[in-house]
């Protein structure tokens, strides 16, 4: 059966024929057939930095992820191609998505919509607070807590221009023009032409190091979401750069993803379909459920153990601050990075094999420590579990009052901070049985042994591959963790389940932000991931900001040496410094890179 619950003719005709579905060599390279499956085909290409092998390649190969599977809607929107993140989710190839596509566009025909989530949504009002933002407010001491980004603007552009571009961002998307209610504990959306651009734009001539280095402090201290502030930019005309600085209650990595392509991409951007605010209305709706109750043994078990220091004392928000933060970066070898990349597949992306190699980088450094247990940030949005709060409630309504499609949410083009972040435990290799290798995982390991004496070579080859499979267990138990996480911290939070509440938090924190080295914007605007000047940025935006973790470990793909440079896997670790020190730091830098090297060369030998 195809995702749309069809007969799949070309896995039968492939049965019949004695082989495996889209084992056929002109099958799996069959090139675009249909309008449908040609625009997709263009789409993947320039938002995946590779073409397919065929119409039936898998599209998980080419590192399509819960980041790029929400550009992937959004640019699919901006073409009249209409998708949702779980069809593309639910689908393999392009073949897959355009038959999933077709089959939506027929229905929304037949329901007499305009597609799953109907016409734009203002989303003006009272923001019922999603869990991580409910953390956040509840801290306090959070107005400079922003994000920075710096985007290389096309030359030509100016300062009108520059203008011009963030009104358009702040007339399309309601969060950037948020501010708090007057006691701090409530968001409220303003209606467009709240805020103009001109009032959180400055202007400063000069070199971009010289100026971020001066300017970037100064800028990130005019924003001020108490007084409706929650962006603000820096343009350098000299090196047409943008440094855009916004509130971490208005966005998230996928947000930056949404508002570059409508800053490079402006005749194609659409109005949020679904607003922040109704995502939220939705997500509280769903916390009264029956289904997000029955998960609390479940995420109280997760958490057991989670109390264990990682130095000599745990975090404590009271006395803990982000000025206190000592940070160290870890980049990867180029190769290294391009082997890890090609291993990726649909059962195990690059989010998982980091994982595993943080399991066993963190078992080396702190070999006392009885389980890795980490609070995992998710950046998909569940647009689907929203919606089925919309239609629950729908179903209860009046008789004769407006019904919504099954999928009526898109958050596509919706900016918000959405991330989801939820208990998990980092299986250890010994966990992941050897057979569970591949047979061409056995047989490297064959061929490297007996081509060296006993010894590193062998044991390092032996590694590597304990090291896969930990990253396949490390698959197995995400895959098996209720609705991606997501509903961890309604029950936490908006319900305020006690087991859940007065629960120890994770000594670490992993977020992966995905790979930056796939989504050229053409025509400028693209993000600038130059290392030397990040390094310029401030790593604590918000000093006062009480501290949660003893480590967060911060894990992405860029050039950082330029938009020319060959990519490289960069690891950053954000630690407490008054709980751990820079050896500590050092140490276990070293043991994640040794990982990444293990996982890198068993891939090789694969």
């Amino acid at each position: 059966m195809t995702v749309n619950g069809k007969v799949d003719v070309r896995a039968l005709e492939a049965l019949a024929s004695g082989g495996a579905p889209g084992a056929d060599g002109a099958e799996a390279g069959a090139r675009p057939a249909t309008a449908t499956e040609r625009a997709l085909w263009t789409i993947a290409v320039e938002l995946l930095g590779a073409e397919p092998a065929g119409v039936d390649a898998d599209l998980a190969d080419l590192g399509l992820d819960s980041i790029s599977t929400i550009a992937l809607v959004s640019r699919c929107r901006a073409a009249g191609v209409i998708l949702t993140a779980r069809l593309v989710a639910a689908s393999r190839s392009i073949r897959d998505l355009a038959d999933a596509a077709d089959a939506l566009a027929a229905r929304a025909v037949a329901a007499g919509t305009d597609g799953p989530a109907g016409p734009a949504d203002e989303g003006v009002g009272a923001v019922p607070p999603l869990p991580i933002a409910r953390w956040l407010l509840e801290l306090r001491s959070f107005r400079r807590f922003t994000q920075t980004q710096l985007v290389a603007v096309p030359p030509g552009t100016g300062a009108s221009g520059v203008e011009a571009a963030l009104q358009m961002l702040l007339d399309r998307h309601p969060m950037l023009r948020a501010t708090l209610t007057p006691d701090g504990q409530a968001v409220l959306t303003r209606p467009v032409g709240a805020v103009k651009a001109a009032d959180v734009l400055r202007v400063a001539p000069g070199a971009a190091e010289a100026t971020l280095a001066a300017e970037a402090r100064a800028t990130i201290d005019l924003v001020d979401p108490g007084r409706g502030r929650m962006l603000a930019a820096l343009y350098l005309p000299d090196a047409d750069l943008l440094a855009l600085s916004v509130h971490h209650l208005a966005v998230d990595a996928v947000s930056w993803a949404i508002m570059l392509r409508a800053l490079a991409r402006p005749s194609e951007a659409t109005g949020e379909l679904t607003s922040y605010r109704r995502y939220g209305e939705l997500a509280h709706r769903r916390a009264r459920t029956d289904e997000v109750a029955d998960q609390v043994p479940y995420w109280a078990a997760e958490l057991a153990g989670a109390e264990w220091p990682l130095g000599s004392r745990r975090t404590d928000p009271a006395r803990d601050r982000a000025a206190d933060l000592r940070v160290a970066t870890f980049p990867a070898s180029p190769e290294t990075t391009e082997i890890l990349v090609g291993a990726v597949s649909r059962e195990v992306g690059l989010r998982e094999l980091l994982l595993a190699a943080l399991g066993w980088a963190v078992r080396r450094w702190r070999p006392a420590l009885p389980d890795v247990v980490i609070d995992l940030e998710s950046h998909g949005r569940f647009d689907h579990l929203a919606a089925a709060a919309s239609n629950a409630a729908a179903s209860n309504a009046a008789a004769g009052a407006e019904q919504p499609l099954a999928d009526d949410v898109d958050t596509s083009a919706t900016v918000g901070w959405f991330t989801s972040v939820f208990p998990f435990r980092v299986p250890a290799p010994s966990e992941a049985t050897a057979s569970e290798a591949t047979g061409s995982e056995v047989a490297g390991s064959k061929a490297v042994g007996s081509g060296e004496t006993d010894g590193a070579p062998r044991l390092a080859t032996e590694e590597g591959a304990a090291l896969r499979r930990a990253a396949q267990a490390t698959a197995r138990r995400l895959a098996a963790v209720p609705n991606q996480g997501f509903d961890f911290g309604l029950a936490q939070s908006v319900r305020d389940d006690p087991r859940l509440r007065g629960a120890p938090v994770p000594p670490i924190e992993f977020n992966y932000l995905g790979r930056f080295d796939q989504q050229p914007a053409p025509g400028g605007w693209a993000p600038v991931t130059d290392r030397a000047l990040h390094e310029l940025l401030p790593d604590d935006p918000e000093p006062d900001l009480p501290l949660r973790y003893d480590l967060e470990v911060i894990c992405a793909v860029g050039s950082i040496e330029g938009p020319s440079s060959p990519a490289s896997l960069v690891t950053t670790l954000r630690a407490n410094g008054n709980v751990l020190d820079a050896a500590d730091l050092d140490a276990l830098g070293g043991h994640l890179l040794d990982a990444v090297a293990l996982l890198a060369e068993s891939a090789r030998l694969r």
